[in-house]
């Protein structure tokens, strides 16, 4: 039986590339299963150049537009991918191979670059890991682009978020589902997948966080909500959801038993708080632990410092909690009265 490995092959001896030619454009071009590779990866395997190979395969192109044989495993190839689309690349290899179409598990990249070079229809598109139909590609750019925007900003979002900014709030939340749950950056915060964040992302609740943990050691989840409101653009989300975003983070401990977290390893005062937070903290340390605003803004004038700025910060500083109305302490630290 006729394979995708040997029908692609027998293309390649058809048009005149010699055996050494035939293994340097297979690698090239994922035709040997593995997925593709770099020109230089492709030339270091027959002891070609870059270039060489680069030459060969832009010969093959020109050869294949002059002539090429009907490939019909080729086509049952992408046939099937697009039958099983969306899907991860790999599930694609694993489905060639059962289906009898190649000789063992098979990336789609390979079909997928045959299909461009002879000029067959693939239906499909090859989007970081996933096989997805033009229309999913789509849906699935707009999806992850809003995503980033809601997760940088409150560190986590809904589905029901993110369909609302695509299409309004009667969007396909279960077509979100499905696709976004194919994306490797996706980390899904909940066991219904509706909460989501994004690996790899830098977001406002972490930057806050950090600035949190630089001046208290171990904070109470509950101490970290409040220093997330702390602010004009507040992060509110669901206490479970505010935990799995803690535990999402490869940087910090979080303590399930005690709802407690600290940093794997000592951060920086001065590297995650400004210097006018960093003065903040060691005036309010040093007065307190709790301060009365009358007496920080005393103390900041006769420091230097701009009292309408630390009466500011005093209120939105993640780094200071409010014991009570015009009270302020250090986040995190033991409280007591007020002098």
């Amino acid at each position: 039986m006729t394979t995708l490995e040997s029908e692609l092959a027998e293309l390649l001896r058809a048009t005149g590339f010699a055996p050494r030619q035939a293994r340097a454009l297979s690698a090239r071009l994922g035709w040997d299963g593995n997925g593709g590779t770099t020109l230089a990866a492709a030339a270091a395997t027959e002891g070609y150049t870059r270039e060489r190979v680069r030459q060969l395969e832009e010969l093959a192109r020109r050869r294949f537009a002059r002539w090429c044989p009907l490939l019909t495993v080729t086509q049952r190839a992408l046939d099937a991918i697009a039958a099983v689309a969306p899907a991860r690349r790999s599930e694609v290899a694993t489905r060639l191979a059962a289906a009898g179409l190649t000789e063992g598990p098979f990336d789609p990249y390979g079909a997928l670059r045959a299909a461009e070079l002879v000029g067959l229809e693939p239906r499909v598109r090859l989007v970081d890991d996933m096989l997805l139909s033009p229309d999913d590609a789509e849906l699935t750019d707009v999806a992850i682009t809003a995503a980033r925007q809601l997760t940088r900003r409150s560190g986590a979002a809904d589905l029901g978020e993110i369909s609302a900014v695509l299409v309004g709030s009667n969007g396909p939340v279960e077509e979100l589902r499905r696709l976004l749950g194919l994306r490797r950056e996706v980390v899904w915060l909940d066991a219904g997948h509706r909460w989501l964040t994004l690996r790899g992302q830098w977001t406002t609740p972490e930057r806050r966080l950090r600035k949190m943990l630089a001046v208290s050691p171990v904070l109470r989840l509950a101490d970290v909500e409040d220093g997330l409101q702390r602010t004009t653009r507040p992060v509110r989300l669901p206490r479970e959801i505010l935990r799995a975003f803690c535990a999402s983070l490869d940087w910090l401990d979080l303590d399930s038993a005690t709802d407690t977290l600290a940093a794997a390893v000592p951060l920086d005062p001065a590297r995650y708080l400004s210097p006018l937070e960093q003065e903040l903290v060691a005036l309010v340390r040093q007065a307190g632990p709790v301060v009365r605003l009358s007496r920080a803004a005393r103390l900041a004038e006769r420091a230097g410092l701009n009292p309408t700025s630390v009466t500011l910060y005093l209120s939105q500083s993640p780094a200071i909690q409010t014991v009570s109305r015009g009270r302020y302490a250090v986040r995190g630290e033991t409280l007591v009265p007020a002098a």
